[in-house]
């Protein structure tokens, strides 16, 4: 295909993704909400919402917190609808902040804006990118030896909360 030039592929039909709300956490007045729960070999940051140039420092201060507390973290963004510069700038904060700290940092977005932004950024370079909590949790570095218990942790988590929609 001379002289043909090459195209990405374009941003998702859907840019918008209903958001489900997480339990446990709060709904915060700008659209975002953002909760960190200790998992048995990780710690999970869930968010859901948009993240902008209003929220991102609220996901940036949460994801630095939990890399703190010197674990492997997963940032699960699948029910983020959005994510501009500032939210992929506080990727990038932490994913350095998990390098200097010998940390691992894994991020979960199954499909969308998010994780469309994150590839074609090149970000997903710097961060482990997966689909799901499971399979960031077994992703997880051999040397903190709890990567098994994590995904079994969050797979309960998942049906818990899927199954609590219902009732």
């Amino acid at each position: 295909m001379a002289g043909q030039a090459s195209q990405l592929p374009g941003p998702p039909s859907s840019l918008t993704t209903p958001v489900t709300a997480v339990k446990g956490g709060e709904q915060a007045m700008d659209g975002l909400l953002v909760h960190v729960r200790p998992q048995p070999g990780c710690t999970l940051v869930t968010a859901a919402g948009d993240i902008d140039a209003a929220t991102a420092g609220r996901l940036r201060a949460r994801l630095s917190e939990a890399l703190m507390i010197g674990r492997p973290v997963i940032a699960d963004l699948s029910q983020v609808a959005f994510i501009d510069a500032a939210g992929l700038n506080a990727l990038a904060a932490a994913a350095r902040q998990a390098r200097t700290r010998r940390g691992s940092l894994h991020v979960v977005s199954a499909t969308g804006q998010v994780r469309w932004l994150i590839t074609l950024t090149g970000l997903d370079q710097a961060i482990p990118l997966a689909r799901t909590t499971a399979e960031a949790a077994a992703a997880l570095s051999p040397r903190h030896g709890t990567a098994g218990k994590c995904a079994a942790r969050l797979r309960r988590l998942r049906q818990h909360y899927a199954l609590s929609r219902w009732r």
